[in-house]
């Protein structure tokens, strides 16, 4: 059975999942890079993952845009929130 792309009452959709796991693993390269500039200056290693430090955190702004565009688009059929955090959130884009 193929996933839906839009959201709806009882599942996100395609597109709102790949979008926040996207963005999660993005977020974790974001910190690695970070950490592995703070902690290990002047090694391949840091110079692997900062080099990709800025390219990554552009497509991530791109991405919250995109993401927030998507959750507007989808707001009236969007599951409802099961947590005080999603509800607490403007756009409760948590997929």
């Amino acid at each position: 059975m193929a996933s839906p792309i839009m959201d709806n009452s009882q599942r996100y959709g395609a597109i709102s999942r790949l979008l926040h796991w996207g963005m999660a693993l993005l977020f974790a390269w974001q910190f690695t890079s970070a950490t592995a500039h703070w902690l290990f200056p002047d090694t391949p290693f840091e110079a692997f993952f900062w080099g990709t430090h800025y390219p990554v955190g552009v497509l991530l702004l791109t991405l919250v845009v995109l993401r927030t565009i998507w959750a507007l688009a989808n707001a009236s059929r969007r599951p409802p929130s099961v947590s005080v955090m999603a509800k607490l959130a403007i756009l409760h884009s948590t997929a």
